[in-house]
């Protein structure tokens, strides 16, 4: 019995990828390094020039009504123990930030792609309330870059396995006012 919970570095991995092919890059080819970039990398940030367009990708786990709600099955096993399955709703924020003179219709791509692209083998499902790409420019030593944003939520639906103990039997002592004592043993 296996997991099914998304680790973060396989959640930059799926998105890295999609931006990727939403924006028509071959992460495979040279010339397209580093043209998407997931924030915080661990090998610096290397700057770029003002006409380059480069896409940052940041991914967060975020507290939702729906992450509290956990639907928990169990089944029967062996001896002793009994077989539990717990699913749940995992809610994540991808923003980009998007630099460079097609800043704006890059963020258009990527938003009007998400609608077409299917994330469900990974169990991921977007939340169709995508709001529309904000241009932000940025002012950077003494120059406006040509900056946009945008971020949408998606669900994931993450599965927990694995077993529990099961309660043999109990031995419940009644006492009445008289003062007598009863015992009664309860076996499954």
């Amino acid at each position: 019995m296996a997991d099914t919970i998304l680790t973060l570095d396989q959640l930059e991995s799926i998105f890295y990828n999609l931006t990727c092919q939403l924006l028509g890059l071959n992460p495979e080819d040279p010339n397209n390094f580093g043209k998407v970039r997931v924030s915080w990398q661990k090998d610096g940030t290397p700057g770029w020039a003002i006409t380059d367009d480069i896409a940052f990708l940041r991914i967060s786990t975020l507290n939702d009504p729906y992450t509290q709600q956990r639907d928990t099955v169990y089944t029967g096993g062996n001896s002793g123990e009994s077989n539990v399955i717990t699913s749940y709703t995992r809610v994540h924020s991808i923003q980009w930030i998007i630099y460079g003179p097609n800043s704006y219709e890059n963020a258009n791509l990527l938003r009007n792609g998400l609608f077409k692209s299917d994330l469900s083998l990974n169990n991921l499902f977007l939340v169709l309330d995508v709001p529309v790409p904000i241009r932000s420019p940025e002012l950077f030593n003494g120059r406006w870059w040509e900056r946009s944003d945008f971020s949408v939520r998606f669900n994931e639906k993450a599965i927990l396995q694995g077993t529990v103990p099961v309660i043999q039997g109990v031995n419940i002592q009644i006492k009445t006012e008289e003062g007598v004592t009863e015992n009664v043993n309860i076996t499954s």
